[in-house]
């Protein structure tokens, strides 16, 4: 178990086991101090657990759910997974269902398939412990809920939900009165690590020196120094060499009665670094040489970065065998290992591999670097990959250096050329397909005109039915009847004037000028957009039937504009969206794109929808 999950894992158990204690008495009371002495007396808390697990006595579910719980808790810190699982998996029976000390249980559940590497099964855990958080409003839960999904993602390997997760969790926990500060210390360092992995710097060097000042604060003196490892991490990639020589130095001083072993080791891969940064090669190969010796004590994060630069190391050495013993038992994925290390690592074994003449086995090692590289972006290992794609060419080419240098540099020329070439070929290609969509666009929308016209007429001629039919109902004073027809009379009224007017102009230019350009055509009917008098006559109509409709809502509402008021008439006499789309002249899309716009400028609620709100004014 490396070190960054074993602190995860022992700090979101501390603070959450404290809660989930009912009472008293005096058996809570020892369970309590068991779990206090976890660290400080392992063995005596063993035997006190094998005494409580054969116990037979009766007691209350929330003893049962603690003595569980305390028990899963202790396998879980010392690694043993599947015992910590069985004993989680017990204390859950004993929780309400819904309660927040179930969503707790949940978690530490999901903590444990986390380490067991099924993310996806804790992912699907954590979210029903979320929704029990959510629902009883326990922001602390929620926040370490957040917290645990980042982890899984990280593991995942989706960094965008890790930065959104962790972001989340900081947040709630930075707003909660007398927060611990080892939860936001917790949430604070792993959201700078995700920045560090992904070379965003400059984002995780203010969270790593806030991290520092509350350490300090609190006299926590071994994450202060684990804290100093990554913030002359940070130095490092930032250039300042010399500052980060001291803080190297003094995070190695102030480690030496902590974790030494582990302190050395991070101490002597950053050196490495260093040196490598500053063109020393010999003194960086050694320092990673002296990491390698003690790789057991690293933090995982550390792992690829030491081994790939020995891989280097030997491969130049041309110790091939050695290279691909030593890369072997890191072959599996390694979560905490940054992007570039990844890289480094699989483009070292397939140089070893390709040193042995085992073609095959570099070629997938090869592809396991493609689909590295294509996965995440922010690689900036790549300076051998055109020595790689080389060697592959030269497999089959003779061995002479100065022919295999040749075929070499007439790859990347054949290459240069073939790139030029494409990417003429493909400008080519998009000016075609402009022109063609230009010539289509004209013929649409010619179409387009053509059968609105006919739709227009159309309109018209039952527009002059309906007005009849209407004139009878007048003369016959039913009232309920006209309310019926009403909204298809304005409806068939409005579409007409506006159509009519607009596809006749339109029309009539198109017979003027059918070479107009897309342009020319645009514009003309822009200017033909249906005039202020025809709204002023459809406002006279509209209040007729709608009595002081407008006035109410613009006095109501003094934010909407004139075309607002003109699109909530519309919503008023119940016309469809396709309907509006018609009138306006626009896509269905944004007449719903409208209607929301409108909701957000009256401040609507979800539960209500524009248009009952519009029918309610009366």
């Amino acid at each position: 178990m490396n070190a960054f999950a074993r602190i995860f894992l022992i700090a979101v158990f501390c603070l959450n086991f404290l809660n989930s204690i009912d009472g008293k008495e005096i058996n809570s009371v020892h369970l309590d101090s068991l779990f206090a002495q976890i660290f400080s007396n392992p063995n005596h808390v063993k035997e006190e657990l094998n005494s409580l697990k054969a116990s037979t006595l009766d007691i209350p579910d929330s003893l049962n759910f603690q003595k569980f719980n305390l028990i899963g808790v202790y396998y879980g810190v010392f690694g043993q997974f599947d015992s910590a699982y069985h004993y989680f998996f017990k204390a859950i029976s004993y929780t309400p269902v819904m309660s927040v000390k179930r969503a707790d249980a949940l978690r530490k559940l999901a903590i444990v398939y986390r380490n067991q590497q099924k993310n996806k099964r804790a992912l699907q855990v954590l979210s029903a412990a979320l929704r029990l958080s959510k629902r009883f409003g326990d922001k602390h839960s929620t926040a370490m809920i957040y917290c645990e999904m980042a982890g899984n993602y990280h593991a995942l390997f989706q960094d965008e939900l890790v930065v959104k997760y962790l972001v989340l969790s900081l947040d709630i926990l930075d707003k909660l009165p007398n927060e611990k500060y080892s939860d936001l210390s917790i949430v604070r360092n792993n959201l700078a690590r995700t920045y560090m992995n992904n070379a965003n710097i400059d984002f995780a060097i203010p969270l790593i020196e806030k991290s520092m000042e509350q350490y300090k604060n609190n006299h926590d003196l071994l994450n202060f120094n684990l804290c100093l490892f990554d913030y002359a991490e940070c130095l490092l990639a930032k250039k300042k060499y010399v500052k980060a020589d001291k803080i190297i130095k003094l995070a190695i001083l102030g480690s030496k009665d902590f974790e030494p072993k582990r302190a050395l080791v991070q101490g002597y891969c950053l050196y490495g670094k260093l040196y490598q940064a500053v063109g020393k090669e010999k003194l960086a190969d050694t320092y990673f040489s002296k990491a390698l010796q003690n790789i057991s004590y690293a933090e995982s994060k550390n792992v690829l970065v030491i081994v790939s630069n020995n891989l280097v190391i030997l491969n130049k050495q041309k110790k091939y065998h050695e290279a691909i013993a030593l890369a072997k038992p890191y072959e599996i994925e390694i979560p905490e290992a940054n992007w570039e290390d990844r890289i480094s690592f699989q483009l070292e074994l397939t140089s070893a591999y390709l040193g042995l003449g085992r073609v095959d086995e570099s070629i997938i090692s090869f592809q396991t670097y493609i689909k590295i590289k294509e996965a995440f972006s922010k690689v900036k290992s790549n300076y051998r990959v055109s020595e790689l794609q080389n060697a592959y060419q030269k497999l089959n080419e003779e061995k002479d250096a100065k022919v295999s240098e040749a075929v070499s540099w007439a790859l990347v020329n054949k290459l240069k050329y073939q790139l030029f070439f494409n990417l003429f070929l493909v400008g080519c290609l998009l000016f075609l397909g402009f022109i063609i969509y230009s010539r289509y666009r004209i013929e649409k929308q010619k179409k387009s005109l053509f059968f609105e016209k006919i739709r227009a007429e159309k309109a018209e001629r039952m527009l002059s039915q309906f007005e009849l039919e209407s004139q009878k109902i007048i003369n016959q004073n039913s009232l309920s009847t006209i309310e019926n027809q009403k909204n298809e009379i304005l409806e068939l009224d409005y579409s007409s004037n506006v159509l009519n007017q607009k596809l006749d102009e339109v029309f009539n230019l198109l017979k003027d000028d059918k070479n107009i350009s897309i342009q020319e055509l645009e514009n003309k009917l822009i200017a033909l957009r249906p005039v202020k008098n025809y709204w002023e006559k459809f406002y006279e109509k509209f209040e007729r039937l709608n009595a002081d409709f407008i006035n109410k809502i613009s006095s109501q509402n003094k934010q909407l504009s004139h075309s607002d008021l003109q699109f909530i008439a519309l919503v008023k006499l119940n016309l469809s969206p396709k309907e509006i789309a018609s009138v306006f002249a626009i896509s269905f899309e944004k007449v719903v794109a409208r209607k929301m716009e409108l909701s957000e400028k009256l401040k609507l609620n979800q539960t209500t929808s524009l248009d009952e709100y519009v029918q309610s004014i009366v």
